[in-house]
């Protein structure tokens, strides 16, 4: 068993999912990163890692947080909710049961309209 809840293969999807929705080419993330082609395309494909500092500066090039990730691999991967549920929804209890489905409309909502009041006002 493994100690990440997040693995790299769910960071390079969100990776991916982002350069695809963005529409970003890799020729632009070529122009603005300090990396091979080889490199990146290695990454894209699974064969590879790039350092923290490489996959910051595409993700800047790109125009998406680290948050807009998070919200990524959560929204696509439920099973790593087990904790980030508890601790989003402390307040949000139903019967002293947490509520995930509420949860996850409300990420479902944040990831379609990007009002941040969402996540703090949605009763």
């Amino acid at each position: 068993m493994t100690c990440n809840r997040i693995s790299a293969d769910m960071l390079r999807d969100a990776v991916i999912y982002f350069i695809r929705e963005r529409n970003v080419s890799v020729p632009t993330i070529l122009e603005h990163v300090e990396i091979s082609r080889s490199r990146l395309y290695d990454y894209l494909q699974g064969n590879g890692k790039v350092s923290a500092t490489t996959l910051t500066n595409i993700l800047m090039i790109i125009g998406v947080t680290a948050d807009e990730v998070m919200l990524q691999i959560f929204l696509s991967h439920p099973e790593t909710w087990d904790n980030t549920v508890v601790h989003i929804s402390r307040t949000l209890k139903d019967g002293g049961e947490v509520n995930a489905q509420f949860v996850k409309d409300v990420l479902v909502d944040y990831k379609h309209t990007r009002n941040v009041d969402i996540l703090t006002t949605r009763r």
